[in-house]
């Protein structure tokens, strides 16, 4: 790579770094499982060390497709189970007490593609704590506290009919952690460990457990990873523990939210998928990720959701505007992003914590497509 390549995509960084979007940056560029790119930026947070190879970011939402629908995939394939199969043969209490008879109808495709009719997202934390203040009783981050959360989760009230519209949803996710738990008859960090985890050898990519640390292969130094915001909830700024509250409440662990990784890391588990998508023999069954983006809007017309992945929106992508049509990706709300561009073979990794110290800068919407747009112009340029 020219210098003049990289300035190209250090500039668009560098300058949203400047302009306050982030404290710092990860960026890594992936053709298939090569790296092309990458480039770390910026501080881990004003008067910290700088962002380098092993910082390690709350991945946010990033958690749905990298280890909640990565593990469905693995799990389904293993035991031969429908993504077309209703929920309930699983979790019968989904079902809940029969006051909306549809919820029999919502399947594991549903649940993937948020369009179960389950809400977007319930402050489940706050009424947890709740519970601690009346009762007396230590709740939040327990296994019971996860229960409790979970059974919530799967006797919401659906908010529409399955598989008619959209609603981007946490709580489903919520679900699905729920279903791979009960299917394998393991903790969610723990089915992560065995089925993605080791394959891929990947070492700092894990859960922060409330009680007991990092579920990473290999020690995590909270000195590597990086801050979030400053949350009102637990009053006091956030690092090493998950960032959504929900999670945190659960334990650390949940299908939605609680994975931590680097850049580097999530390369090598984004190119497991694309290895999966484009033959037979690589980590996830072929069919299987086909299903996941064989084409957008797959599950509900005129949506942009696949199963656990989206797909750019037109006119005013996150992945800017030269990404092409036939691409997935994902965003988590403390400052991830991927992005896979299918037709030019390569993917984006960027990881920031644009939350930290204040979750409400939204600097991030201008920097993504700047950033993307820089990547895909020098891609296309110099033919990497």
């Amino acid at each position: 790579m020219t210098q003049s390549q990289k300035a190209r995509i250090d500039s668009a960084v560098t300058t949203a770094i400047a302009s306050g979007a982030t404290p710092g940056a990860a960026l890594v560029v992936g053709r298939g499982e090569r790296v092309v790119f990458e480039g770390y930026y910026g501080f881990l947070a004003k008067g910290e060390p700088p962002v380098t190879r092993d910082t390690v970011y709350d991945l946010s939402s990033l958690t749905k497709p990298l280890a909640t629908l990565a593990c469905v995939l693995r799990i389904a394939a293993a035991n031969r189970l429908s993504l077309s199969a209703p929920l309930h043969t699983i979790l019968p209490e989904f079902t809940g007490d029969d006051r909306d008879a549809r919820r029999g109808d919502v399947t594991l495709r549903d649940a993937l593609a948020h369009c179960a009719g389950l809400p977007a997202r319930k402050l489940y934390f706050d009424a947890l704590a709740e519970i601690e203040r009346r009762d007396g009783v230590s709740l939040v981050g327990t296994e019971e506290g996860s229960r409790w959360i979970l059974t919530q989760a799967l006797t919401e009230l659906l908010v529409d009919a399955p598989g008619r519209v959209v609603t981007y949803s946490d709580v489903g996710y919520i679900v699905l952690g729920g279903w791979l738990e009960r299917v394998t008859g393991l903790t969610l960090d723990r089915v992560f460990s065995e089925q993605i985890a080791a394959p891929l050898s990947l070492g700092v990519t894990g859960f922060m457990r409330k009680r007991s640390g990092c579920s990473a292969r290999k020690p995590v130094d909270i000195g590597h990873v990086a801050p979030t915001d400053r949350c009102a909830w637990r009053g006091r700024v956030i690092r090493g523990e998950v960032q959504d509250e929900n999670a945190y409440a659960m334990g650390g662990v949940a299908g939605h939210a609680g994975l931590f990784s680097s850049a580097v890391e999530v390369h090598r588990l984004v190119a497991a998928f694309v290895r999966s998508f484009e033959s037979h023999g690589g980590l996830f069954d072929h069919a299987l990720v086909r299903q996941c983006w064989a084409g957008a809007g797959s599950v509900v017309d005129g949506s942009t959701w696949s199963l656990g992945w989206d797909t750019p929106t037109p006119g005013g992508s996150s992945a800017g505007e030269k990404v092409s049509s036939r691409a997935f990706g994902h965003l988590g709300f403390t400052g991830t992003s991927i992005w896979v561009d299918l037709d030019r073979g390569v993917h984006v990794v960027l990881l920031t914590n644009r939350v930290h110290p204040d979750k409400e800068n939204l600097a991030i919407r201008e920097m993504r497509p700047r950033v993307h747009d820089a990547v895909f112009e020098t891609v296309d340029r110099d033919g990497w």
